[in-house]
């Protein structure tokens, strides 16, 4: 059952990294207050690190972590997705870059190998208690892992992906509030209602409509604390 589940991601994904249809969301992805979190946590005191980047489709942050002196390792299960990363990689400057075809839920390294690992949009497509159990293995005494995903409990985001089956795979599932209790994790909530930004992100003033529903979203979740639980993305940071 396992091993279908994987074959189904990898070949959703090989199909995905060759036909070019990764989407970011009109830049959403890119742009958003959750992911900047996200990337500022990574980077933080990341020279010197030894850093495995969890699910690096095309090299993800690896590049960026390696321009600040870390020495990265990218896993992905897309033998697509590693070999266009190589590419991009030999035509970088000269960094501790490797990418490597990996089992996230096995993985083939010692223990305590690596000081950071890093993920985005990774862990809701694994077996959460395995994969976080060879995050913490191959992590050194006093490192970290830090993950950005996608959250389970808004309904219209829900209905959304009930009507789009086409966009992700049949296995995956955003994360729920019990798995999230369950890491023991810190935990940061993004995109209550800035998600539904996204189709006119694109247009004039797109951006600056993303950033202030962003406020709104903070001042929400400041004063009615349960209502985090409806956004759509989550920042989690995990000590060992």
């Amino acid at each position: 059952m396992a091993d279908q589940r994987k074959a189904t991601e990898q070949n959703f994904y090989d199909r995905a990294y060759e036909s070019g249809t990764v989407d970011t969301m009109y830049g959403f992805f890119e742009i958003s207050a959750g992911v900047q979190r996200y990337r500022q946590l990574i980077f933080a005191d990341s020279s010197g690190k030894r850093v495995l980047e969890y699910g690096c489709g095309l090299g993800g942050q690896a590049f960026a972590l390696a321009d600040r002196g870390a020495t990265v390792t990218g896993i992905d299960i897309s033998d697509v997705a590693v070999a266009q990363a190589r590419r991009r990689a030999t035509a970088s400057p000269p960094h501790k870059l490797t990418f490597v075809k990996a089992d996230a839920e096995c993985l083939d390294f010692a223990d305590g190998s690596f000081d950071l690992v890093c993920g985005s949009g990774i862990l809701h497509h694994l077996d959460l208690q395995r994969s976080l159990r060879e995050v913490r293995r191959v992590l050194s005494d006093g490192g970290r892992s830090v993950f950005y995903e996608p959250l389970g409990h808004n309904p219209l985001l829900n209905l959304y992906r009930l009507l789009t089956p086409q966009s992700h795979t049949p296995d995956e599932h955003p994360l729920l509030k019990h798995e999230i209790d369950e890491m023991k994790a810190r935990a940061e909530f993004f995109d209550l209602f800035s998600v539904f930004i996204i189709p006119v992100l694109w247009m004039p003033g797109g951006k600056a409509l993303l950033r202030a529903s962003e406020w709104i979203d903070r001042q929400i979740f400041r004063l009615v604390p349960p209502l985090r639980w409806w956004a759509a993305t989550i920042v989690l940071e995990l000590r060992k």
